[in-house]
């Protein structure tokens, strides 16, 4: 059953990962590569899907690579010494 601690990383939304807000205690679904998660539980839970921003022609990302993108993310946001790291500071060193 899909509940307030479930997240679905699809590339069918347009909320960002990192847009999220992850808690202790939440869990990531991801889908097969080749099929993703089912359509129809997507449609009845657009409020819990998630997506990595795609640039260019590419469709998606390995889903090893999405894993630890989206599992870094949960854990930056919930434990001690991630909190300092962000997509908005990382820019500022470099640009």
């Amino acid at each position: 059953p899909v509940d307030r601690h479930m997240h679905m990383a699809t590339t069918k939304t347009e909320k960002l990962y990192f847009d999220a807000h992850f808690e202790r205690g939440d869990y990531i679904l991801f889908g097969s590569e080749t099929k993703g998660i089912d359509e129809q539980v997507l449609l009845e839970h657009p409020d819990r899907c998630i997506t990595i921003p795609m640039g260019g022609e590419g469709r998606s990302l390995n889903l090893g690579v999405s894993v630890g993108i989206v599992t870094y993310e949960a854990l930056r946001q919930n434990y001690e010494g991630f909190e300092k790291i962000s997509i908005a500071n990382t820019l500022k060193e470099y640009l």
